[in-house]
């Protein structure tokens, strides 16, 4: 079962990596992007390990270590999700706010024009 927990291992490090991406002040979405991809390939391969724990079962100590290791992956899943929520929430309103001045921009622009007729 080492190969599970070193998997998990491998996991928590990734997304302890995203973590610090959107700690900086413009997180690179390409990087997180990169990280997230590299994620699902150990996800993936916990999901082919299924069949060898059902085949082979778990001991007690490594069934701890596995279960351990998962609520920490659930635990910076769960971080990973709500600051992405925020920075999806950030990046919204910056729109909204960049939509809202160049339609003033727009209606400024037409408000001057001089009737001609």
């Amino acid at each position: 079962m080492a190969t599970a927990i070193e998997l998990f291992t491998q996991l928590n490090d990734i997304s302890s990596s995203i973590l610090d991406e959107f700690k900086k002040e413009e997180p690179s979405l390409e990087f997180i992007q990169d990280q997230l991809n590299q994620r699902d390939t150990f996800v993936n391969g916990l999901k082919n390990m299924e069949q060898e724990f059902a085949t082979n079962g778990v001991s007690a100590s490594d069934k701890e270590a596995i279960q351990a290791s998962f609520k920490t992956f659930s635990d910076l899943n769960n971080e990973i999700q709500q600051k992405a929520d925020a920075l999806f929430k950030i990046q919204k309103e910056k729109l909204g706010g960049f939509t809202n001045q160049r339609k003033a921009a727009e209606q400024y622009a037409i408000s001057n024009r001089r009737n001609i007729l």
